[in-house]
């Protein structure tokens, strides 16, 4: 069986002019059917999640799922969320899996949540992190080159500032997070850093021109494509949720609507990359 190494499905994806990274940011109060909403929780996943990964994969570079979002059902959720990536591993075989968790810990538990994200039903092509215990306790996590692991350093939420701008005697905390990625010098290690900072971002990337980043912001949240796209200027991937899988109102023909918003969206990366 061929290794699934992350950074190469995504490279082989964009050769393809498929751009998205997908958000299956799954939740029961927005589905857009009231079929839908009359499931419990592990057949609404399941239909859904299927739903918009055909109506979608078309367009993707890869679909992430956030953890949280599942773990609001319970046992329900966690089996819907390892249902889901069973699905796109068997109908998508190109099509890498981000798993959104932003773990951390002291190292010996983070050799348990290496086990649990890579070796389980739960296991993906990458993970989100955060660095707050700091990025040597992660590593069991970036020990497999073929797994992807990606730090947050500058994240999207209109409150990031009052931690990640702090001022220290070494530059702002999230610069200095940045700069700790950098010195690891790990190719499958990268950085989460959120579209809705323009201006920091373009000031990171002429500080670390090559490192690999994932980009949330875009969409619901306000970031704009082309700016993400003129400041990130490459090794990059930027994440769309709930802009494209969750209509504006009840609508039976979903499926239609998830696909045109995945077009539109990746039609809009290809032309800032041109």
């Amino acid at each position: 069986m061929t290794e699934r190494n992350f950074w190469e499905m995504i490279q082989k994806r964009y050769s393809n002019k498929k751009y998205l990274c997908i958000g299956l940011d799954f939740d029961h109060e927005k589905l857009p059917t009231r079929e839908l909403q009359n499931l419990n929780p592990f057949d609404a996943i399941y239909e859904f999640n299927s739903q918009v990964i055909e109506s979608s994969k078309e367009f993707a570079a890869c679909f992430k799922l956030n953890f949280w979002y599942y773990s609001a059902y319970g046992i329900e959720g966690f089996r819907g969320l390892a249902t889901t990536i069973e699905y796109i591993k068997n109908n998508t075989k190109d099509i890498p899996i981000i798993l959104d968790v932003k773990f951390n810990d002291i190292q010996k538990t983070v050799r348990n949540i290496h086990k649990f994200a890579y070796l389980t039903e739960f296991e993906t092509d990458a993970i989100t992190a955060n660095p707050y215990l700091s990025l040597i306790d992660l590593e069991p996590l970036y020990t497999d080159p073929n797994k992807m692991v990606f730090i947050l350093i500058k994240t999207s939420n209109q409150d990031s500032h009052k931690f990640q701008n702090l001022i220290t005697d070494q530059g702002l905390v999230y610069e200095r997070i940045a700069e700790q990625i950098q010195i690891l010098n790990k190719e499958n290690v990268g950085g989460v850093f959120g579209a809705t900072y323009p201006e920091e971002l373009k000031s990171f990337r002429l500080s670390y021109p090559n490192m690999k980043i994932l980009i949330p912001g875009v969409g619901s949240q306000g970031a704009s494509v082309v700016d993400t796209i003129e400041y990130a200027k490459h090794n990059f991937i930027i994440n769309i949720g709930s802009s494209i899988i969750y209509p504006k109102s009840n609508s039976p023909n979903y499926p239609f609507y998830i696909s045109c918003q995945a077009y539109n969206y990746n039609e809009q990366i290809k032309s800032g990359l041109s």
